[in-house]
């Protein structure tokens, strides 16, 4: 077969199918390979994953449980300083400043490893202790509800929830208020909602080293799980005394005085607490709690005094010391302790509520309002502080809104009593008596203790006229607050009107004794000195009451005319001409310096004053007495006779004016006209008449 010549284009194809031969078994070699690498990749490589996401695993653990280590040994740490610190309480030779500086030094580090590590309970927990024994019970409150929110399952933090809000709740009950007790009674619901989801466990579960202070921690909270869970106090009681006797703690003896037994026995453990832990801050201020239930306001300022200077920011310690301030009168040292416990804790609502009614006392009726919004923003079904802002509404003149927030308090609360006094108030001033008396009346039946309630009626009764019932009212006010210096000036106004003279110079002495710089009870005692005829004490009391207040209109009047019946004349006429110079368009002045330019010799003097006198008021019985004599003794018979029967037809019964007619009458020769004026006078004087006798034998003489 003959070939055929093999073209160019041909032996370029031949040549690449050539190539392409030799090459197909290199390539299929290399795609064998790709796949073999392909597949042990595939069964390789998450195995190797695999392996190093554990190894990764491990470290991490190991390093977190390191890290874990470390935090617990931190914490243990400060911890066993905490302890330390808390031991020195127990040490008389302490001084409380190292104290406090110790243990808020151990709360700042509390802070910064909570801050560094929110994920552990423990941290939040321990911080709570510290914070509890610096008073701190809001935030001891907020930390343990923290530890048990970042985890459930921490069982230690509920049984001291429970005891940090019974705490809370004691220092509302000590004062027995209903109003206050009715405040505690969430807080007990709470702790006895804590004690019942707290199962017994043990702190050295969770990594903290387990401390006496634990086990006195948890005794306590077994002696109130019975006392609150149980309703059994004398076995909660045995609880604590065991363990008392068998290792002597102060937590023992003051739990022993808040959970109950006879008040004399509550007493003595509360002594023992302080005994064994001189610088036990929260014991002094129960110690306090109960010179105030005494009456004892002045212990009580000494006992909160030696808290505080354990623990100079102790809310609760200012707050009560502040209550004890008001009991004795001194506005000014409440109102200072109220502000220092808002400083310490600005969300303490009672605290605000205080300042707001010491504000409202000294006439700052804008800084009072802003006050009671800050207890209200703190504690918005705070019934008390919504009463209290219908009060200052209804000072402000903003009845309305007054009114509304006094609903607001009673929907609350029904029963609040200090909304009943405020409604009480404000429906006396309105005119609406019946309605004052009902408000009262219910506020007295939900707390009898209430002084503002017996306070309130008794002025109302004083409105009506009621002396004896507002006396007796007074006194009430006075039994539940004795430091009130305006219940004690006020009982003696109603003792002044129903002739105890004694009994108001009393009243009045102790007023004074209470806050001495109030210019009108120093005036009140002199009236009453007056009408005792005590002159120079009265003077002293007039003059007292100038110093502290020059323009007082009345107290001028007063001592000139006390001056005038000592016969310092000029004495007198000085007060009567400042009294003219204060008003001089009141008619009594002119009366009374008449008097005194008379007697001065001054007789066109005290005739123009008499002028000036009648032209102010015509119908002024006493200048025509006064001037009738006055012209009388001076011969001027005719004019006094006038001014006698002018007198005589504003006030027919007049013993003085038908004595000076009569005896006008006489000089004249009108011998019978004369003798049935003077022995009508006599027929109509009182007994005590001072002119008796004297015109009994002038009569005697005119007889047929």
């Amino acid at each position: 077969m003959r070939r055929r010549p093999i073209s160019a284009s041909r032996s370029t194809w031949y040549r690449i199918r050539k190539h392409v031969a030799k090459r197909r078994g290199v390539l299929a070699a290399a795609l064998l390979g790709a796949a073999a690498v392909a597949v042990t990749a595939a069964l390789l490589v998450p195995r190797w994953q695999r392996e190093r996401a554990r190894a990764e695993q491990e470290s991490g653990a190991k390093v977190r449980a390191e890290r874990l280590q470390r935090a617990m040994q931190d914490l243990n740490r400060i911890w066993s300083q905490i302890v330390a610190t808390r031991e020195w309480t127990r040490q008389a030779f302490r001084r409380p400043a190292e104290i406090l500086a110790a243990l808020e030094a151990s709360a700042a580090e509390l802070t910064a490893f909570v801050h560094a590590r929110p994920d552990l309970p423990q941290g939040w927990y321990v911080r709570a202790r510290v914070l509890r024994h610096l008073g701190d019970f809001d935030g001891a409150e907020a930390d343990l509800r923290r530890a048990i929110e970042v985890d459930a399952a921490f069982v230690p933090a509920r049984p001291l929830l429970a005891l940090v809000l019974h705490e809370k709740a004691h220092a509302l009950l000590y004062s027995d208020r209903p109003d206050d007790t009715r405040r505690a009674e969430p807080l007990l619901h709470h702790a006895a909602d804590m004690l019942r989801r707290s199962p017994p466990g043990d702190t050295a579960q969770w990594g903290l080293s387990r401390t006496r202070e634990d086990e006195v921690a948890e005794t306590c909270a077994e002696a109130l799980r019975r006392s609150v869970l149980g309703g059994d106090t004398a076995g909660a009681r045995v609880v604590l005394e065991k363990a008392h006797a068998a290792s002597p703690s102060e937590e023992y003896c003051r739990m022993l005085y808040v959970i109950g037994g006879t008040w004399q026995e509550r007493v003595a453990w509360l002594k023992r607490a302080i005994d064994i832990a001189p610088h036990f801050g929260r014991a002094w201020v129960d110690q306090g709690a109960v010179h105030q239930r005494a009456g004892d306001f002045r212990a009580a300022v000494a006992a909160y005094d030696r808290a505080l200077a354990i623990n100079p920011r102790d809310a609760v310690a200012h707050y009560n010391r502040g209550t004890a301030h008001a009991s004795l009168g001194d506005r000014a040292a409440a109102l200072a302790d109220y502000t220092r416990a808002v400083e310490a804790n600005p969300r303490f609502a009672p605290a605000w509520n205080n300042r707001a009614s010491s504000r409202h006392a000294a006439g700052d009726l804008e800084g009072a309002l802003a006050d009671i919004d800050k207890a209200l923003a703190a504690d918005p079904g705070y019934a008390n502080a919504w009463a209290n802002r219908g009060s200052i509404l209804g000072a402000l003149g903003r009845r309305e809104e007054g009114a509304a927030a006094i609903d607001q308090a009673l929907k609350i609360d029904d029963r609040n009593a200090v909304a009943r006094v405020v409604r009480g108030n404000l429906r006396r001033d309105a005119g609406d008596i019946d309605g004052a008396l009902l408000d009262y009346a219910a506020a007295i039946n939900a707390n009898p203790l209430l002084a503002a309630a017996w306070y309130g009626r008794a002025v109302l009764r004083v409105r009506q006229r009621d002396f004896a019932a507002a006396r007796d009212d007074y006194y009430r006010a006075i039994e539940a607050e004795p430091g009130a210096g305006d219940f004690w000036n006020n009982r003696g106004n109603v003792r002044d009107q129903l002739g105890d003279v004694d009994g108001a110079i009393a009243d009045y002495t102790k007023s004074i004794e209470l806050d001495p710089s109030v210019a009108e009870r120093h005036h009140n005692l002199g009236v009453a000195r007056e009408k005792k005829g005590d002159l120079e004490r009265a003077v002293a009391d007039y003059t007292r009451a100038l110093e502290l207040r020059h323009d007082l209109l009345g107290t001028n009047l007063a001592r000139g005319r006390c001056r005038l019946r000592l016969d310092d004349v000029e004495g007198a006429l000085a007060d009567l001409d400042r009294a003219a110079a204060l008003a001089p368009a009141e008619p009594f002045v002119y009366s009374n310096r008449a008097m005194a330019r008379e007697k001065k010799g001054d007789v066109d003097g005290a005739l123009a004053d008499f002028a000036r006198a009648l032209a102010l008021k015509p119908d002024m019985f006493e200048v025509y007495v006064n001037r009738a004599d006055m012209r009388r003794r001076r011969g001027e018979h005719d004019l006094a006779i006038e001014d006698a029967g002018a007198g005589l037809r504003l006030n027919p019964l007049s013993p003085e004016l038908l004595a000076v007619r009569g005896l006008a009458r006489l000089a004249k020769g009108e011998r019978e006209a004369a003798r049935e004026d003077l022995e009508k006078a006599l027929d109509i004087a009182p007994a005590t008449w001072p002119q008796r006798e004297q015109i009994r034998r002038i009569a005697a003489r005119l007889a047929p």
